[in-house]
This record gives structure tokens, sequence and C-alpha cells, in this order.
């Protein structure tokens, strides 16, 4: 129910006054059309005065959400440069979307197209309930990393990168001497290590947070719009939590993990993951618990 185009030419508009003739027309065809600031959840539209105005609601509050979307349509195209099509259920309505990634003014949006439907033979024989029970499910499943039931390095990569924005803080940890213990226990072992890992990172994470299984035993954690003393004290209470961690079926087994850690004053222009892996390298390689930096206006522009 839900279909990618990667290599689509991107869209462009050099002026405001062409971006606005598209989305009248657009407006001809589909019940909403408006722009979507992936990185800050802003909502443009086109007002009665023909104004590109900001809506007062961020744009997941349209369906009925109290945070970004798991399969955030929008944020795929933004991640792809692409178009994205999918059907969204909001009680007794089915809503069509396409999610257009432009560029304006040499800024990035999405483009949304939405179009609500109440034709019933697009549920067939199963019905509406069970339809959105299986988009629903469908879409847990493709970014659940299925040990630890975390999100998975797919929903890194289409949900999240590129879209981490100021005010977020960003961490990447691994376990210390996690291939002894899967050389000395066995490979049981090291998926119960996973998920008494996991369990703990989502303990101590919010609702807009994401806890990812980035590969092997390397996880991320993405804090949104927290302060940078609360990001910092969170590296260190994550440290110590692993720490504390004990496995009832392996008592003699002792964990701890390095981590990298970045925190965003500014937004980066960049990917972050080859950052912070320099970060976690530098860790380990210096029997440190924790690296950790601030990407600032100053060392931003430096890198830039």
């Amino acid at each position: 129910m839900e279909q990618v185009l990667k290599n689509r030419k991107i869209i462009k508009f050099s002026t405001n006054e062409q971006l606005k003739t598209f989305i009248e027309q657009q407006k001809l065809i589909f019940d909403k059309v408006r722009l979507v600031d992936v990185t800050t959840a802003k909502v443009y539209y086109l007002d009665e005065h023909r104004q590109i105005s900001v809506e007062h609601h961020a744009c997941y509050e349209f369906w009925n959400r109290a945070g970004k979307c798991q399969n955030c349509s929008s944020a795929k195209a933004f991640t792809t440069k692409g178009q994205v099509t999918k059907y969204e259920f909001i009680d007794d309505c089915v809503y069509f979307v396409i999610s257009n990634y432009v560029e304006v003014n040499n800024k990035t949006y999405i483009l949304e197209m939405i179009s609500q439907s109440d034709d019933h033979t697009l549920y067939g024989a199963q019905g509406k309930n069970q339809i959105a029970k299986i988009l629903t499910e469908l879409n847990t499943r493709a970014y659940t990393d299925s040990l630890t039931k975390v999100f998975n390095r797919a929903y890194y990569d289409e949900q999240i990168k590129g879209i981490v924005g100021q005010n977020d803080g960003v961490m990447m940890l691994d376990v210390n001497k996690f291939k002894i213990i899967n050389d000395t226990y066995g490979h049981v072992a090291g998926d119960i290590v996973l998920k008494a890992l996991a369990e703990v990172m989502l303990s101590m994470t919010r609702q807009c947070d994401a806890v990812i299984r980035y590969g092997g035993d390397e996880f991320l954690i993405v804090f949104r719009n927290i302060g940078e003393a609360a990001f910092q004290k969170r590296l260190y209470q994550v440290r110590d939590a692993i720490r504390n961690i004990r496995l009832k079926e392996y008592p003699d087994v002792n964990l701890s993990a390095s981590i990298g850690g970045i925190y965003c004053q500014v937004q980066p222009q960049r990917s972050l993951i080859g950052h912070i892996d320099k970060l976690l390298y530098k860790a380990k390689q210096e029997k440190e618990d924790i690296c950790y930096e601030v990407i600032t206006e100053a060392n931003h522009e430096k890198e830039n």
C-alpha cells in the first residue's frame, strides 16, 4: 500500500510565485495541499489571500497523532529525494497521500497532496478495519528489529537520516567485549545481552525519541528537542544503567559500553553517522566510556 519513487526529477521553484501557482493547480485535484518542513514538523499552506502561511499545528496532528508518525511518508520522501505514496486511515475515512520532495529558493520541503475517499471498494472483502490493521502491522514490521523490538537500520535510513535538527542529541554505543561474550557463552547469550540493552534504552527515552539497532551490537539513540545539559546527563545515565544490567541466566557477565555522543546546537548539514562513529572509535581506543561533542556555529562552519 506504499510506493517509493526515488529516481524522479526533483521539482524546483525559484520563486514563491511559481510555488503558489503550482499549489493552486494541485488544489483543483486534491482535497488538501500543504508544504511540510520535515525537520521542524511545521506546515505551510496557501491562504485565501494567496499568501504562504504557517499552520498552528504540527504536520502529524492532522493524522490525530501526538508525535511523529512511525512510517512518515514525508520523511521517506525527504531522505530519498523522491516521491512516496501511501494510504492513511482516520476514523471512518481513508486518505491517499502523495509526498513529493521539492526545493523552494534552495530550501527543501515536502509537498503533501491528500485526497479523501469513501469508496468502500478500496477495502475489498476484508473491510476497512482489517485493512487498517494490516497496514499498521506492515509498517511496524518494516521498521522493527526482530530480535530487540526497537527500530532497525531501515528506520534510520528512511525516517531519521538528514532530519536531525537543532537541539537534538544523538548517541551511538556498542557493547565492550561483545565478541568475547558470544565466544564464551554462545550466541544465545549474545541475544539476551542485546535484548537487555534494548529494554534499558527504551526505559530511558520518551515517545518522541528513537532507539535504533544500527547493526550487530551497535545502537543509536536519537533524542529530539532536548537541552544540552539534559542530553549530556543522559549519556552518563545510559552508561551507568548498562553497567547495572544483571543477567539471571549468566550472572558472571558484567556489561559495559562505549558511547559516542553529539549534541546539535545548530542544524547539521551533513550525515552525523561518520562523525559520531569516530567519537565511538575514540572512546574505545582511549579506554574512555564516553566521547562527547557539540556541533556549534563555529565548528559547523569549519567542517563545511
